[in-house]
């Protein structure tokens, strides 16, 4: 369910809590995106992604990430086994994709600079 919950904070541009039309084909887009990244990668078919799998998979879908930061993703949201499921990558993407929409909309390339009010609203719903 939590997957689900980032998905709309993800697309809910005017806060409401819910999705307009708009913003439900936005998600949706995304999804199929992901699925298709999801299916592509999964190599070995196993249904979930070790970390090699997954580092092609977040290059795929453009997320340039560092050596720190990708750890930081598998830990947080790999199996006890190391690997991540489809739902897990989703919620990844999800909140990746917030993250870097955020820091967009507030920065000019390489910085950003948010209040304190702002930078919380934008971790807590995400």
């Amino acid at each position: 369910i939590e997957t689900c919950r980032s998905m709309v904070a993800l697309m809910d541009y005017d806060h409401s809590g819910k999705l307009g039309f708009d913003e439900f084909q936005a998600l949706w887009n995304n999804l199929r995106e992901w699925k298709g990244v999801f299916k592509k990668y999964d190599t070995d078919q196993s249904g979930s992604f070790n970390s090699y799998e997954l580092r092609q998979a977040f290059s795929a879908t453009g997320f340039r990430l560092s050596n720190a930061v990708f750890r930081c993703l598998v830990m947080r949201f790999a199996n006890q086994a190391g690997n991540i499921e489809f739902d897990d990558f989703v919620l990844c993407a999800v909140r990746l994709k917030s993250i870097y929409d955020t820091f967009k909309s507030a920065g000019d390339g390489g910085k950003a600079e948010f209040g304190l009010d702002e930078f919380v609203q934008n971790g807590i719903y995400s």
